[in-house]
């Protein structure tokens, strides 16, 4: 397992990206974690590894809760060992820095489907390697999705006209907000409200999603920042139907107004205003009225007229917190 903040990530890149080109083994499989910042708490800058992994061509899990973290990392390293590629998994700020309760009981039983891609052997000419990467390991990754139900219909019933596709921590926001606008899980499964709640944001696994996808009317793709979701599905509309395929929003609408931010982090007031601006045009009756907006902000790094200001510092677990004392006299 590899663990590195954000910009650790991106410093990275090149050596990790060639050893998951040149693979993993039956018995071996690599696991990376990205301690990920979307709201700059503790970074320079605000942090998104998913695009990051994405350029480094590896499967990218994305956990909802502190359970998950259990289950998504050790289907990691099964859907590592079985694709021999590297894979990346995010652990959000949100809730790393958290606590609860974990069921060990409810650990994952992994299906293996067969030996999986082989692995890269290397000698191999660059441009093999790569032609190995995307037509033998990519599709290994599907089936191993598939056989895992690593993205799965969270929320829906027998009607289904209005969905809502959300990974990670994002989830627990869309739940949230959902309570927020007046609606409970029966209620919006009665609505016509069907939720898809990816476990791999990268590559989404294909078949599961066209599915999810068919018949809809609209699609709303609840993620923070980069549309990484919503670029993939899509995508993967146009494999439907025109009569079938449905209007994917999400950072935009049809017309190209901001809907979900890509700036900053997302919680569940920022996801129950998109879903009042949307659920309405269907005809599904919110109960509750919106509440106030709560001004919410990063304190700056530099001085601004005499205001509050964060404070440099390293994380608690931060080797530089005793790397850059210096001795005296020095």
């Amino acid at each position: 397992m590899w663990y590195g903040k954000g910009p650790g990530v991106e410093r990275s890149t090149d050596a990790m990206r060639t050893a998951s080109y040149f693979g993993t083994s039956r018995h071996g499989g690599v696991l990376a974690l990205a301690g990920d910042d979307h709201e700059a708490r503790s970074t320079v800058t605000a942090q998104q590894s998913e695009t990051l992994f994405m350029h480094m061509g590896m499967p990218i899990l994305s956990p909802a809760t502190l359970q998950e973290f259990l289950t998504f990392g050790l289907t990691g390293w099964a859907l590592s060992r079985h694709s021999k590629l590297w894979v990346g998994m995010i652990a959000l700020n949100d809730l790393v820095d958290a606590a609860g309760t974990v069921d060990l009981g409810r650990l994952p039983a992994i299906t293996s489907p067969g030996e999986g891609a082989p692995p890269i052997q290397l000698g191999k000419k660059l441009l093999d390697v790569e032609h190995d990467v995307r037509y033998l390991r990519m599709p290994a990754v599907q089936e191993f999705a598939r056989r895992n139900t690593l993205d799965r219909i969270a929320l829906g019933g027998e009607r289904r006209r209005y969905g809502i596709a959300v990974g990670g921590k994002a989830y627990l926001d869309v739940l949230d907000a959902l309570a927020r606008v007046g609606l409970t899980e029966e209620s919006a499964a009665a609505a016509g409200i069907t939720i898809y709640k990816l476990g791999m944001v990268w590559p989404i696994e294909e078949q599961g999603a066209v599915e999810f996808l068919r018949g809809l009317d609209e699609v709303l793709v609840v993620e923070p920042k980069h549309p990484l979701i919503e670029d993939q599905l899509n995508r993967l509309c146009n494999r439907l139907p025109g009569p079938e395929r449905p209007l994917v929003v999400g950072k935009t609408d049809e017309r190209g107004d901001r809907l979900v931010p890509e700036v900053g982090g997302l919680n569940a007031p920022i996801v129950a205003a998109a879903l009042r601006k949307r659920l309405g045009r269907f005809g599904i009756e919110l109960t509750r009225p919106a509440a106030p907006a709560v001004g919410l902000r990063t304190l700056s790094l530099t001085p601004v007229s005499g205001g509050l200001v964060r404070a440099a510092g390293f994380c608690s677990g931060c080797p530089h917190n005793t790397s850059t004392r210096v001795p005296k006299g020095t």
